[in-house]
């Protein structure tokens, strides 16, 4: 029959309970888990993890499968409780207008172009093509940026210019030509 010698008692520390043939000993143990835990300190980093890289269901079968039972509920609240990832902040950011009804509702859309990640979704804008309006915001608030234009925006303004220079140029349908 096992009897143990040490028997802590800290209210700071971890119980850890053993049942050996009878005996029961206890043991804190508060590097290695929290009270009344089940799972310890690294076991619930590595299964927060799981739970980041699978999800909760697929973390908690491939949990099984290396020998942890867990539930994919507890998979999630290991990987809810993990910090958040340091994020840089973005060198390069796209900024473009979206319709969420044609004609009616419009938003816009800030993406990081580098990692090609959406960074922030705008509020709902009652007119399209805000461009000018975002251009003037940028220049204030970041005035070295540098401003780039995609291909639609670039051929949407060469077709508008284009058509004032030949509008002026052209006689009109009651002039005639001489």
């Amino acid at each position: 029959m096992y009897k143990s010698s040490c028997s802590c008692t800290s209210a700071s520390s971890t119980v850890i309970g053993l049942t050996v043939r009878g005996a029961s000993s206890t043991f804190r143990l508060p590097q290695i888990t929290s009270p009344h835990g089940r799972f310890t300190f690294g076991l619930r980093q590595f299964l927060g993890q799981l739970g980041r890289e699978q999800g909760g269901a697929s973390g908690a079968r491939s949990a099984t499968l290396q020998g942890v039972q867990v539930t994919a509920r507890a998979i999630l609240r290991f990987m809810q409780a993990l910090p958040l990832p340091a994020i840089a902040p973005p060198r390069v950011i796209g900024l473009d207008e979206w319709a969420r009804i044609r004609g009616q509702r419009y938003g816009a859309l800030v993406v990081d172009l580098e990692r090609k990640k959406p960074i922030a979704l705008l509020p709902d804008r009652s007119k399209p093509d805000r461009s000018k309006e975002f251009a003037a915001a940028i220049t204030e608030a970041l005035p070295h940026a540098q401003h780039v234009a995609d291909r639609w925006h670039l051929a949407k303004n060469l077709t508008e210019h284009l058509d004032k220079v030949v509008s002026r140029r052209l006689p009109t349908p009651d002039q005639s030509w001489r």
